[in-house]
Order: structure tokens, then C-alpha cells, then sequence
């Protein structure tokens, strides 16, 4: 396709402002990031990643006699192990790791993908691995920015992609999770150009590998895709429950296995909650610890499934009941992945990775494919030029969306005093992550708001005029 068709068929201009816009927020938050974090590195000999992600020396529990040394010297890299691509490598050994002593936390589908990586030997496997993986977290930005040509792909690759902090820790702990964000991208990519049983298969893939992505199905709610919705449903389930009826052993206590392996993200258990621990739920306890309000911290830590829930289907019904743009419902859909459960670790706010993508896609300047989600009556008025304010207040929606999500995306290897204290040092990204989606989510609400007065308001005025 020609440049000039680009330009024809797409607002490159108003995405190459926010490219920039994403671009300038970034290296501004990142840069004095990294000399305050070098400098506490180099000159009080801080740990570097360990504030970040996880710690350097992630050995095995066991850390002496013969088998640790076999170990240390055919898998370690230094002091690093790459703790989860060792751990499920082992697992991939067994005929139904689920029916055994040790949790497995993994569903099929990931258990299977690593028995594909130990065809090879194990450091060049881990290589391979890593190499995927890397692709899989950068490629939604490469993609969404491959209109504006080859200098803005590699210039945003390399800053929003390959610098990004979810990146860094998904690398370091070698977590299949880095998988996802192209998943979530093409999902997002496929509902926003109407094709929403691609964006099915996407999401399908996306809880074969994890199951939070589960929650991306409001989207087809909000589109009223119905079917969809409940074959999307269905072919999940299976995909994470159902095939495990064809490994040997003990179907019931296959599907035990499963529910032992996942109840660690999902329980009460106050001796966790604070360690390493960067959902939304514990960006709010930390909050609440910090500003002195302990009656209400002890009551999030006792409750935390009750509040992850809770803010989940806020946010769910905010996707699914307002009138928002398709882009920002598929960003809050997406910030859900890390809002349902309790528990969770730094590498998986990489669905920010995906959500930048989509937040950073040219907009089309023909209606045609951008109208089949919604129903006939709703494409007309989608097809009349949007007013003015709701223009200006889309616009503002997305700069605001886009700083909170690199807000994010910038690695933050500064850990929270009380649980380095504790001996679990977790980084502020929990925090960092909590205070910018609920102003995602407020300013979502805005919008909604603002634009039903707009529309009520042009409402009014044409009845005038046809009286």
C-alpha cells in the first residue's frame, strides 16, 4: 500500500502526536529513574533488580550437596536461574505434573509448550525461549506503529518495548506470561476492525496460557456479541479444563491439582499479600498503610478476593453499560488481567505492553470496518461527524490514558521500605500501577458523563430547530 493510501485511509498525523506525546512521558520518567536507581545501586550497593522484579540469586530451595552442583553448573547463568522456565521445564517431565506432592500452577497448555523446549538442551531451549518471549512483548507496539514508518517502529520498539518494565521482568524471570501481550493486542486489534471470532480465538489462547485473560470477554458483551461470548466461554474452559480428562491418572484429582496450583493468586492468605505482591488490591492496601489508615488496610488484607471482585466488576460494568470509545473499553478490559486476583507479580502488568498498542493505533478515517461491532442505528449516528467537545474530550481521554499507561510501562526498580524490611522487597510498580488505572477508570466515567451531556444537549437543539 502506497504511502499516500496510508494517508487517506488513516489519521497519521494525530497518531504520530501521540506517538510522540508517549514517546517524550517515557524517556522524561525514565531518565531520572535510572541515575537515582544506578547511583543507590552503585554507590550504597542497593540491589538493582531485585527492587524490581525478583532476587539475582533465584537458586533452588536446596542449596548444597551434589545435585545442587550438578544443577548450578548445567543451568544457572551465574547466579541467575531463570526461575520460571526451571521450575516448569521440571514439571514438562512428568506424564500429570498435577497428580503429585508439589503445585503446579500451571494449566495444560503451558505444561505442553515446554515439553516442545525440551527438545533441545536446556540452555539453548531457554534461549529460544527467552527469544520468543521478547517478540511476544514488544511486537504489539512494532505493530501498532508500523504505518508511521521504519524509524518511529524501532524508535518506539526499543523504548515502550524492549525498555518497558513488565519486559524486563517477564525477561528476567522467564514467566510464560510474556506470551500474552500479543494475544491481548491482536484480540484488541480484531474487535476494533469487527472481526470479532479472531479476536475470540486470541482470547481463547490468552486462558489456555493464563487464566486471568478470562475477563476480556466483557468486550463482547459491550459489542453484543452474544454467541460469541459463550462459545468463547466454552472453548476456554476446555482448553484449561477439559484436556486434562485425556491425561493419565485420576481425572478429579487432575482437576484437584488445578485448583491447588491457582488458589495461591486467589486466597486470603495475609502472610503473602505484602510480599512481592503488585495487583490493584495491594497497590490500595499500600495506600492506605502509607496514609495511616490501618483499620481499613487490615480490612483489605482480609478481604482481598471480596475487593478484587468487587473494583473488577465495576470496572466490567463501566465496559459494558457506558458509552465509551471501543479503544479506551478494551484498555480498562485489559487493566482487569491484574485487578481480579490479589495476587500478582510485576511481569504481569505487561498487558499495559498490548494496551499502549492499541491507545497508539491510527484511527481510520472511513467508518466502514470501524461500524460492524455496533448495531445498524448506532453506525449511522457513529457515522455523522463526531461534535466538537466530544472530539476534545476523546482527545484528552486518550493523552491521559496514554501518560497513566506509561506511567506504568517505565521500569520502576524502587522497592516499598516495609517489605524490604520484611525481606520480600517489592517494587512501587503495584502502587504506580493502582494510582494510574483508577484514574483511567475516573476519567472514563468523565467522558460517559460529559458526553451524555452533548448528546443530550445536540439532542435539544434539533428539536428546536425542527419545531
Amino acid at each position: 500500500m502506497s504511502k499516500k493510501k496510508i494517508d487517506d485511509d488513516f489519521d497519521l498525523k494525530s497518531a504520530e502526536s501521540n506517538l510522540t506525546f508517549a514517546l517524550s512521558a517515557f524517556l522524561i520518567l525514565l531518565i531520572p529513574i535510572l541515575y537515582f536507581t544506578f547511583a543507590r545501586h552503585f554507590y550504597y550497593l542497593e540491589p538493582w533488580i531485585d527492587n524490581f522484579s525478583y532476587k539475582s540469586a533465584d537458586g533452588p530451595a536446596y542449596s548444597d550437596g551434589p545435585a545442587y552442583a550438578e544443577l548450578k553448573s548445567e543451568k544457572a547463568f551465574g547466579i541467575h536461574y531463570f526461575g520460571d522456565y526451571l521450575v516448569p521445564n521440571r514439571w514438562a517431565e512428568s506424564i500429570n505434573p498435577w497428580i503429585g506432592e508439589e503445585i503446579v500452577t500451571y494449566p495444560p497448555v503451558p505444561i505442553e509448550i515446554f515439553k516442545v523446549f525440551r527438545i533441545f538442551p536446556y540452555k539453548i531451549g531457554l534461549a529460544i525461549y527467552e527469544a520468543l518471549l521478547l517478540i511476544c512483548l514488544v511486537a504489539p507496539i512494532a505493530i501498532a506503529t508500523r504505518k508511521l514508518g521504519l524509524r518511529a517502529v524501532v524508535i518506539s520498539t526499543s523504548l515502550l518495548g524492549c525498555l518497558a518494565g513488565p519486559t524486563i521482568a517477564a525477561l528476567d524471570r522467564g514467566n510464560i506470561v510474556g506470551l500474552l501481550p500479543i494475544l491481548f493486542f491482536m484480540f484488541g486489534y480484531f474487535i476494533i476492525s469487527g472481526r470479532e471470532r479472531f479476536a475470540a480465538v486470541a482470547v481463547i489462547l490468552a486462558v489456555s496460557i493464563k487464566y486471568f485473560p478470562i475477563v476480556l470477554l466483557s468486550i463482547f458483551l459491550s459489542v453484543k456479541k452474544i454467541w460469541i461470548f459463550m462459545a468463547t466461554l466454552v472453548w476456554s474452559l476446555f482448553l484449561t479444563l477439559g484436556v486434562t480428562f485425556f491425561y493419565p491418572g485420576s481425572f478429579v484429582q487432575t482437576l484437584k491439582g488445578l485448583f491447588l496450583g491457582a488458589q495461591p493468586f486467589i486466597d486470603g492468605d495475609v502472610s503473602r499479600f505484602s510480599c512481592f505482591n503488585t495487583s490493584y488490591t495491594a497497590g490500595m492496601w499500600t495506600m492506605l498503610k502509607f496514609f495511616g489508615f490501618e483499620s481499613s488496610a487490615n480490612w483489605i488484607t482480609k478481604n482481598s478476593l471480596i475487593f478484587a471482585v468487587g473494583m473488577s466488576a465495576i470496572a466490567t460494568l463501566l465496559i459494558v453499560l457506558c458509552k465509551l470509545p471501543l479503544w479506551s473499553k478494551l484498555v480498562v478490559s485489559l487493566s482487569i488481567t491484574t485487578m481480579i486476583t490479589p495476587t500478582v507479580y510485576s511481569y504481569s502488568m505487561n498487558w499495559v505492553i498490548a494496551a499502549l498498542g492499541i491507545a497508539l493505533l491510527p484511527s481510520q478515517k472511513s467508518w466502514k470496518k470501524s461500524n460492524k461491532t455496533v448495531e445498524p442505528e448506532q453506525a449511522r449516528e457513529s457515522s455523522k461527524p463526531s461534535s466538537k467537545p466530544t472530539h476534545e474530550y476523546e482527545r484528552t481521554l486518550k493523552l491521559v490514558t496514554l501518560f497513566c499507561l506509561v506511567l506504568i510501562a517505565v521500569p520502576w526498580p524502587i522497592a516499598i521500605r516495609q517489605t524490604v524490611e520484611l525481606g520480600c522487597t517489592t517494587s512501587v510498580v503495584g502502587v504506580v500501577a493502582f494510582i494510574s488505572v483508577s484514574l483511567i477508570l475516573i476519567c472514563n466515567v468523565l467522558f460517559s458523563f460529559l458526553q451524555r451531556n452533548v448528546n443530550s444537549l445536540e439532542k435539544n437543539d434539533r428539536s428546536n430547530v425542527s419545531t
